[in-house]
Formats: C-alpha cells, structure tokens, sequence
C-alpha cells in the first residue's frame, strides 16, 4: 500500500474575488426613490444610484450603521422590489453620503424579476452590419488612413 502525502486544502476566502462573473450594474443616479424600513419600524427615504442583482449603492441625507439589516423597497418599471439587505459602509459624497449594500436571502423568482427589470432600463444593443464591420477592417489595416491621406490620393515626394 503507498501511503500519498495530504496536501493542504485550502478554504474559500471570503475576502477573495470570486471567480465568477459580475453581475451587470445599472447606474440610476438618483432617478428611484427608495424607502429603507429600519429595524425600529422608523423609515428612512434615499435615492438608488446603482443597483445590480447582488446589491447597489444609496445616496442617503445620513449614513446608517454598517451591518445594518433592513427593509428596501422601491419601484423598478411595473414591479414593486422589497428585499432584506444589509448596509456596508457609508462614504462622504458631495450631496450626502453614498451606502452600498447588498441583498440578503433573495429567492430566486425576486432575483429574476429584478434582473428582467434592470435588463429593460439598459438601452438596446445594435449590431453593426457587414459593411461596418469591412470598412472598419479596412481601415485598421490601410496605412493611409492612420496618416489621413485617403485611399485614391497618391503620395507626393
């Protein structure tokens, strides 16, 4: 029997970037209003300035204490969004303070709603046609065009 030597496993850091892909962003700048349902039952009004499908970022008249489990509700297109998160912390901005938070416990189902409706806020994507996509190998490739002489003009010495 040969005995093979344990190597050491190591754990998953949760300080570690993960190598999955991000989550597309939306920048809202403000544009929904939110209302965070604190703990107490008090409420406090903010504006999302980004979100995704793991979290976003608030802009708060005060900051909130980090590690904050909540209550955010706000509107996105024809759903209502109410989902536990938790407040990171806070940093100074110009008008305010800027919080990111993230969500916590999202089902599935609110996850995909979410999702779909941060989808139709993103302007649509064009593709190019063929004859972009050949003038602009063209170009690329035409080392006339890098010194701004057209294609038919000849070089003079």
């Amino acid at each position: 029997m040969v005995l093979q030597p344990k190597l050491p496993v190591q754990k998953p850091s949760l300080s570690a970037p993960s190598r999955t892909q991000r989550p597309f962003r939306v920048k809202l700048n403000g544009s929904i209003l939110a209302l965070l349902r604190l703990p107490n039952r008090r409420q406090v009004r903010g504006k999302l300035h980004q979100i995704s499908t793991t979290g976003g970022l608030l802009n708060l008249h005060l900051p909130l204490d980090e590690k904050l489990q909540l209550e955010l509700i706000f509107h996105l297109a024809e759903a209502t969004i109410r989902e536990t998160v938790v407040m990171m912390f806070p940093m100074w901005a110009t008008h305010g303070w800027m919080q990111p938070f993230r969500f916590v416990d999202m089902t599935e189902a609110n996850r995909e709603v979410l999702e779909r409706n941060l989808k139709a806020l993103l302007p649509p994507v064009q593709e190019e046609s063929e004859a972009t996509n050949a003038r602009r190998a063209n170009s690329i490739h035409d080392p006339r065009v890098l010194i701004g002489m057209s294609s038919t003009s000849a070089p003079t010495k």
